[in-house]
């Protein structure tokens, strides 16, 4: 695995298998995941050793993704978000656009379930963005 920072990538949901089969599609992608199922350990994770690429569930159970990416956001996150949801896409949109209002790089969102092909398209996004 890379130990590029910009090849990493937190993925936070709180459903365990969809967290690790987003990461497998990322290893594929050659990306280095970490994975997280809480809010909690999200936010442990990101002061501790914050990545440049987040792929976030946008319905969780402590604190929902616009909650996050507020947090993201005054705390001065400056890298890229990937929203993922298996609800309505009206509510990814609001959220996308939640986090864009707070300045936060929102490069795709994804409606689950997503294919290997989705997720590097929206990892293309953001590397092309990137440069």
């Amino acid at each position: 695995m890379s130990s590029d920072k910009s090849k990493e990538v937190v993925i936070v949901d709180d459903d365990p298998a969809f967290a690790e089969l987003v990461a497998d599609m990322a290893r594929k992608a050659g990306y280095a995941p970490r994975v997280t199922t809480t809010s909690a350990d999200f936010i442990e994770m990101m002061t501790t050793a914050p990545a440049g690429l987040v792929v976030m569930d946008v319905v969780l159970p402590e604190m929902d993704g616009n909650e996050l990416l507020i947090w993201l956001a005054n705390r001065g996150y400056l890298a890229q978000v990937i929203l993922m949801s298996g609800y309505d896409g009206r509510y990814l949109a609001m959220t996308r656009d939640v986090g864009c209002g707070f300045g936060i790089d929102i490069v795709a969102t994804l409606t689950k379930p997503f294919s290997q092909d989705d997720f590097q398209a929206a990892l293309s996004r953001a590397e092309n963005r990137g440069q």
